[in-house]
């Protein structure tokens, strides 16, 4: 007679292939939420960059801060946070007026360097050496066809000039010390 029933061995085996199958699942489940995030973070991006398009043509230059954004088109708020901030935009909170702060996770890049470049130089305080290259720099961002108008810290993504998203990359000194991208 032989007895019918699973050894412990045949049991163990059966426990740690579904196991093994849960954790691919999970894993794959994982990986696809990541890149929905950054999916979805690629689109705020370029939402925001027609939306700064389109306050552009409005108010003849685009907004300073976000407050001035969301207060133009209150249902945009959502468009600058990224999915993927844990802080849901108030990581710098504490460093801004409570008063005009609007939750963000992108740096807008565009916005601050479109209004720098075109102050008076009489205006930004500090020594000129330091002045004639941060303007410089931001001549770079504002110009260049790698410069990042609006960029996600989270994800690494930029919006460049032309409107295409992708991968940020980081700046050296040297790329502003090219001839073509002196001050104008």
């Amino acid at each position: 007679m032989t007895k019918q029933g699973f050894t412990l061995l045949e049991l163990l085996l059966v426990i740690s292939i579904i196991l093994a199958i849960i954790s691919l699942i999970i894993g794959l489940v994982l990986i696809s939420l990541n890149i929905t995030r950054k999916i979805h973070c690629a689109n705020n991006l370029r939402q925001i960059y027609l939306a700064t398009k389109i306050y552009e043509e409005e108010f003849g230059a685009p907004p300073w801060f976000p407050k001035h954004f969301v207060t133009w088109k209150p249902e945009y708020a959502s468009l600058l946070i990224c999915p993927s901030d844990p802080y849901q935009g108030n990581l710098l909170k504490d460093i801004h007026d409570p008063k005009a702060f609007i939750p963000h996770s992108y740096f807008f890049n565009y916005w601050n360097d479109y209004h720098f470049v075109r102050l008076p130089r009489k205006n930004i305080h500090g020594p000129k050496e330091f002045t004639e290259k941060m303007l410089k720099q931001f001549w770079y961002e504002l110009t260049a066809p790698d410069g990042h108008w609006f960029v996600c810290p989270w994800h690494s993504l930029a919006v460049f000039p032309d409107g295409r998203v992708g991968r940020a990359r980081r700046y050296t000194g040297a790329d502003f010390e090219n001839p073509e991208n002196k001050l104008r």
